[in-house]
């Protein structure tokens, strides 16, 4: 009972954190329109300075957890390089969407004891940090067309992002016009009824390993808000067959879905010769 009491405290504080975010979570008619609010709480949503100075300073101050610590989306990038490894016998190129700063290819050049190439499309700020630092783990772009024009890449891998951009299909379409020969899609947000949600979260749960790696600063509990549109799995599958891919495997996903009536479901693509 004491023991009880004593959690008293920790219990009203998470209840309070929830209902902080929870009042931030509205739906709108158009992404636009959710934005606009988003950026009413946080300028620039993900290019926000604030959240982006986190995240590289959450890089930098973990780089010796990287290679070690679990992340969600480690669950399909490894069940991708497998199916790849099966079929190809030799070390993909990789493209990841959304990859922050290459903490994958951290943890993937540990657990192969090999260099990997292992680039990166992210947001402009991301992009513009890792230039000024000189990182060269990755080759890192502001857009999907940039990295088409580097490298024709083995694997296109993605995880909880496709769904933050203010066109996902269109994003979608380019991930599969570059032919590589597997794409994997992770912590995606499904939903048949594709409605546009502002999301809010607090700083501390960005960043590379997500949530996984514990960093925190002063601005740990600034609320950050971006919008989510839910993506129809079925309208993602027939994007994928104009390309002449195959879906290869299908897997429940441990998390990444948003809104009502939503789900999430990992996916690995094939390209069909």
């Amino acid at each position: 009972m004491i023991n009880f009491l004593l959690k008293i405290p920790h219990y009203a504080l998470r209840v309070f954190e929830k209902l902080k975010l929870e009042k931030h979570s509205k739906t709108f008619s158009s992404f636009d329109q959710a934005k606009e609010y988003c950026n009413s709480i946080n300028p620039e949503s993900y290019e926000n300075d604030e959240l982006n100075t986190y995240r590289y300073e959450k890089f930098i101050n973990n780089l010796d957890l990287i290679p070690i610590a679990y992340s969600n989306s480690h669950k399909l990038l490894l069940e991708t390089f497998l199916i790849y490894l099966q079929f190809e016998k030799q070390l993909p190129k990789i493209l990841d969407v959304g990859g922050v700063f290459g903490e994958n290819q951290i943890y993937l050049k540990h657990l192969l004891k090999k260099d990997i190439i292992y680039d990166v499309v992210e947001c402009e700020k991301i992009v513009s940090l890792s230039k000024e630092k000189k990182f060269n783990h990755s080759k890192f772009f502001a857009n999907i067309s940039l990295a088409k024009e580097n490298s024709r890449y083995d694997i296109i891998f993605s995880s909880g992002t496709v769904q933050y951009f203010k066109e996902p299909y269109k994003i979608i379409d380019e991930i599969f016009s570059m032919q590589a020969k597997f794409v994997g899609l992770s912590r995606n947000n499904f939903s048949d009824q594709e409605k546009i949600y502002s999301e809010p979260s607090y700083i501390e749960n960005h960043g590379g390993n997500e949530g996984h790696i514990d960093f925190k600063h002063g601005k740990s509990k600034k609320v950050i808000l971006y919008a989510n549109t839910q993506i129809n799995e079925g309208k993602l599958i027939k994007i994928s067959q104009k390309h002449n891919y195959q879906l290869f495997r299908k897997s429940k996903g441990l998390e990444g879905n948003y809104g009502q009536d939503s789900y999430t479901n990992d996916l690995v693509f094939k390209l069909s010769r």
